[in-house]
């Protein structure tokens, strides 16, 4: 079973105006003490594994506790190299502060595990050029994740510069300040960033059951036909903020883009159902009713594309629930 993570973490180590190299001789000095003590006095120290490197940038202390709980969360099950950094508008320009927190997990069986957790306040010229600030601390042969906790600053150097040393970049969507200007952000990503960038959203993950509970009614092949009987699809949320509109969206786009659905202009509709809550809906007129890229009777352009029975859509479609690899849901085709 897993160890909780204590509330109050342990700070080993903590200083004002450093330089990295400072910050990773105090690291290797932690890890070099608590190797010795765990071993026996006929054992050699034990060798440190590392499966992965996780970046999280915080711009605010709110967003810096989130990232310390849950990497230090993940770092007692996954042996990891962990670094939160924070920007802090109250220090001198260029200025560094660091700390390095830990925690100790002791399964039943084997040795104990030490995760550390270094945390940086920077500012000015060090926040602006994290790549260079964090490369020291980096480990090479490990997937390096970078989490942004909070809205992205897409265009500007100082995201762009972090993007060259990570192998995948993980988001919120939900904490988008402008959750369509930042979806559309996020389709050029591609443009600015290395080929192999990898892209996960914590709230399309939060999604999982829901799209397993609707792509069951499609699970088996005779039932996909019925797919082509879909006129419209609408999700109710509760909950007035941003982040519950990003998640019944995300669910719209998915099904939409499951169905085979392309259309003109906006597709989204929302209206209030009930306080603190509302409604999306999307719609599209069957290809066997007006002429496909005709006008339905609301003056909408309307296109339509005919699931098969074998489960795929054509053209360009993704599979349908329950059938293959699904895309995520793309703005641009709403």
């Amino acid at each position: 079973m897993a160890q909780a993570v204590k509330a109050e973490p342990d700070v080993l180590w903590s200083k004002e105006h450093v330089s990295m190299s400072v910050v990773l001789e105090a690291l290797s000095d932690i890890r070099k003490k608590f190797a010795l003590e765990e071993a026996q006095d006929a054992e050699h120290p034990h060798p440190r594994s590392c499966v992965m490197t996780l970046i999280a940038i915080a711009s605010n202390e709110a967003e810096e506790r989130r990232a310390q709980r849950a990497a230090r969360t993940i770092g007692m099950s996954h042996p990891a190299q962990l670094i939160v950094i924070c920007d802090q508008p109250h220090l001198k320009p260029g200025q560094i502060d660091a700390s390095i927190i830990t925690d100790t997990h002791r399964p039943q069986s084997g040795c104990g595990v030490q995760c550390e957790l270094v945390n940086l306040h920077v500012r000015g010229a060090a926040g602006e050029h994290l790549a260079a600030l964090v490369d020291p601390l980096v480990p090479s042969g490990v997937p390096t994740y970078l989490w942004w906790v909070g809205t992205p600053p897409f265009g500007k150097h100082e995201f762009t510069d972090a993007l060259r040393i990570c192998d995948s970049l993980v988001i919120d969507s939900s904490r988008f300040d402008a959750p369509y200007r930042s979806f559309m952000e996020l389709t050029h990503l591609g443009e600015s960033s290395h080929q192999k960038l990898g892209v996960a959203d914590l709230q399309w993950a939060r999604l999982e059951p829901w799209r397993e509970t609707v792509a069951q009614f499609f699970s088996p092949a005779d039932r996909r036909p019925f797919m082509n009987g879909i006129s419209e699809v609408g999700v109710d949320y509760v909950g007035d903020g941003r982040g519950n509109r990003v998640g019944a969206s995300l669910l719209i786009g998915w099904m939409a883009s499951a169905l085979g659905w392309k259309r003109g202009g906006r597709a989204l509709r929302r209206r209030r159902v009930a306080p603190g809550g509302g409604r999306l809906q999307v719609g599209a007129q069957r290809a066997d009713g007006p002429g496909r890229g005709e006008r339905d009777p609301s003056g909408r352009l309307v296109q339509r594309q005919d699931v098969q029975p074998d489960g795929d859509a054509r053209p360009g479609a993704g599979a349908p629930p329950g059938g293959g690899r699904i895309p995520g849901p793309s703005l641009d085709r709403w």
